[in-house]
């Protein structure tokens, strides 16, 4: 029995023997009491008590060890913890880009919804104003003119009185229509001065509205215009509504309140002669460089689709030949145009120059900020189906590439490090294409390297200018 008391402790003890820790003071050594463990503890401990140089040596160094991993450790930490703030920052960056995008989508959509409605009120009041009975046309002229036939209550052409002497007035109850039953238009001359043979000069003409075949017809007829006779007042009536849809003369052109009505104004002026037209768009033009914030919609529309058609401009000369030889305020340059033409466009009119382009001592617009809006602008994504939709795919692409592409130094760079992708030698300006989407910030960045944006390009001209934009967008508020 006593033996085998003896062999359990025996163990124990053993096991205790066998059985290490990390001692703060000694490292690692047994845990109970060791021959060997407890001389190396004495041996510490009487260098320690006897201050050996050597020793409190050691002694910092193993100290300042542990604090150089202490402060590795937190140094990585801080690290790690900065990349996932850093990815969660980029995702929070494109949803908002997103967001954004679907508002200016949405808010596009409902201008243009807003438009149609405002064009459905004016036809129908137009319409009302052609179609509505009026006392000076239908059932008050029973004498002359116009009146309702008892039967149907159709608008018949009663009996044409003759004509009167040469020169004389209008009658008090004919609707604009001179004694002799000639139409006028209700835009008199000046000082109207008959001739001899009863007419007027040919400058100050009354501009004669074309007679048609029925009420419900409203194709002129080819030929003179002449008036209702005896003979022919059976088959030609004529039409009350004609001043409203046909006048001779010179009409001013107006001023468009609509995006279809410019679009009509642009092809107009477009189509070869038409001087006046183009007059028209260049004043409106004149009157749209504004400031960015001041401009409306409908002036922002013009200054996009408007480009100096070939028939005024004839051939296009190179940029060169036309700041040597070309008076006056330059023209809008085209979307193909180098930077520096438009750097003397923007130096005419200082008003619409983009945000984030900066001045030199000069007062010009910055060349290399002028090349960064250039390159951003030629690769933006192409139209569209819609106005809206490109609008949208084009404010979340300038979003994505200057705010948080280019405006954080070396991002472009990163990325097409991380992406194993080259940049292309040769400089190609592409539209990109994508929906709004799928813009994403790598595909945007690979779009750049594919077009051939160098990281030296990147580094001079895009970033800085990325930068500036940024911080002029916070201080509006606004893209």
């Amino acid at each position: 029995m006593e033996n085998n008391d003896i062999a359990e402790m025996s163990r124990q003890t053993s096991r205790l023997l066998s059985t290490w820790e990390n001692n703060q003071r000694y490292g690692i050594v047994h845990r109970s009491e060791c021959h060997i463990c407890g001389l190396y503890k004495e041996h510490v401990a009487d260098a320690a008590l006897d201050n050996e140089s050597s020793f409190q040596i050691a002694r910092d160094e193993l100290k300042r060890q542990h604090e150089t991993l202490f402060s590795n450790g937190i140094a990585e930490g801080r690290r790690l913890q900065r990349l996932d703030d850093e990815v969660e920052w980029d995702a929070a960056r494109e949803e908002l880009a997103l967001i954004r995008a679907q508002l200016e989508a949405t808010l596009a959509e409902h201008r243009r919804y807003k438009q149609r409605v405002e064009v459905a009120e004016i036809r129908r009041d137009n319409w009302e104003t052609i179609w509505k009975p009026s006392k000076g046309l239908f059932g008050m002229r029973t004498g002359e003119g116009w009146r309702k036939s008892e039967a149907d209550g159709q608008p018949v052409a009663a009996p044409v009185r003759s004509p009167s002497p040469v020169g004389s007035s209008l009658s008090d109850t004919s609707f604009l229509t001179p004694a002799d039953g000639t139409e006028v238009s209700q835009e008199l001359p000046d000082s109207p001065v008959t001739r001899n043979d009863g007419t007027l000069p040919l400058q100050k003409s009354l501009a004669v509205q074309p007679s048609v075949q029925n009420v419900g017809d409203f194709r002129s007829i080819s030929g003179t215009n002449r008036g209702c006779s005896g003979t022919d007042a059976d088959q030609n009536v004529e039409c009350p509504t004609a001043a409203l849809w046909q006048t001779v003369g010179d009409a001013p052109i107006r001023t468009p309140r609509f995006i279809k009505q410019m679009d009509k104004l642009l092809k107009e002026a477009n189509t070869p002669g038409n001087i006046e037209h183009y007059k028209k768009v260049k004043a409106l033009c004149t009157e749209a460089h504004l400031a960015k914030d001041q401009k409306t919609d409908l002036q922002k529309y013009l200054l996009v689709k408007w480009k100096t058609p070939d028939w005024v401009k004839g051939p296009r000369p190179s940029f060169s030949d036309a700041t040597n030889t070309v008076s006056g305020p330059p023209t809008n340059p085209l979307h193909d145009d180098p930077p520096e033409a438009w750097v003397v466009y923007y130096t005419a009119f200082p008003a619409s120059c983009p945000l984030g382009v900066r001045r030199d001592i000069d007062g010009k617009p910055r060349l290399a900020d002028m090349r960064a809006s250039r390159i951003v602008a030629r690769l933006r994504p192409d139209m569209m189906l819609d106005e809206h939709t490109t609008r949208a795919a084009r404010m979340q692409f300038k979003e994505i590439a200057i705010r948080h592409l280019f405006s954080i130094p070396g991002r472009y760079h990163r990325i097409l490090t991380n992406k194993n992708n080259a940049v292309t030698p040769q400089v190609t300006y592409q539209p990109f294409k994508c929906q709004p989407g799928d813009i994403t910030l790598d595909r945007v960045a690979l779009h750049f390297a594919k077009c051939g944006i160098s990281i030296a390009i990147a580094e001079s001209d895009l970033e800085p200018w990325a930068e500036e934009c940024v911080s002029k967008w916070d201080e509006v508020g606004r893209v």
